[in-house]
């Protein structure tokens, strides 16, 4: 057999395909059969889900995904973004036959600086729940509105330590809080999602008082997502900063 001849049999067995197909292979191979809807919003949840699935494939050992939400400056947008998923998160999927599309679920929120604002919260639940009933914005009347939203602001347990030790004690002591069912009304509700609100709030205190420092050896993000977080049954880790 000529040299040439070699070349062209071995030529019709190479597979020739575009970069457009070899991408779709890779990405077909990466992304989970059964994707989680952690949010309702679907360029999240689809972020969340690679990852998670991506680490999950490497490590026997499953762990709640963590989303950092950081600015590139300030008023970039992220605080609201934060306030937009805690009201998906809080509602329901539907009210008095209202399709809303929510979690139903409750949250956890660490309000490091004092900052957080209900009455912002109120009112994006307000514009939020209208949106969904573009066509007729006043489908449910103000009663029932308020209603809603007081019932979904109950499942929303915010936290405000005072100092970091404080912090890490009370995450320590979260697992006890969320069984404990004549603690609050939410023991017939999932936990959405824990929330750090500016979680650099304690630094400089810190710095003064060496004493009271977190351990590096315990950061807050490996209790909440060690085996007793898991056990919670909660879904994803929000983790705002400054930058």
């Amino acid at each position: 057999m000529s040299a040439e001849t070699l070349g062209t049999n071995l030529l019709r067995e190479v597979k020739v395909e575009g970069l457009d197909e070899l991408l779709r292979t890779l990405r077909s191979k990466h992304e989970p059969q059964n994707p989680k809807n952690y949010t309702g919003e679907p360029a999240i949840d689809k972020l969340l889900n690679v990852f998670t699935h991506t680490r999950d494939r490497f490590s026997h050992q499953h762990q709640n995904p963590v989303l950092e939400l950081v600015g590139s400056s300030p008023c970039s947008g992220k605080t609201q973004l934060l306030y937009h998923l805690i009201a998906r998160l809080l509602l329901p999927p539907s009210h008095e036959d209202t399709p809303i599309q929510g979690k139903n679920t409750a949250i956890i929120l660490f309000d490091l600086s004092n900052s957080f604002s209900l009455i912002r919260l109120r009112d994006i639940i307000t514009g939020y729940i209208r949106s969904q009933n573009p066509l007729n914005p006043q489908l449910l009347d103000q009663n029932s509105l308020n209603t809603l939203i007081r019932i979904s602001l109950h499942h929303h347990h915010i936290f405000r330590p005072q100092s970091s030790s404080s912090f890490l004690s009370t995450l320590k002591s979260l697992q006890n809080y969320i069984l404990n069912i004549h603690a609050h009304i939410s023991a017939n509700r999932p936990v959405g999602a824990i929330i750090l609100s500016n979680i650099d709030a304690f630094i400089h205190q810190d710095r003064l008082d060496d004493g009271h420092r977190i351990p590096a050896s315990t950061p807050p993000t490996h209790i909440l997502l060690s085996h007793d977080s898991n056990f919670l049954g909660i879904s994803f880790v929000i983790i705002p900063t400054h930058t």
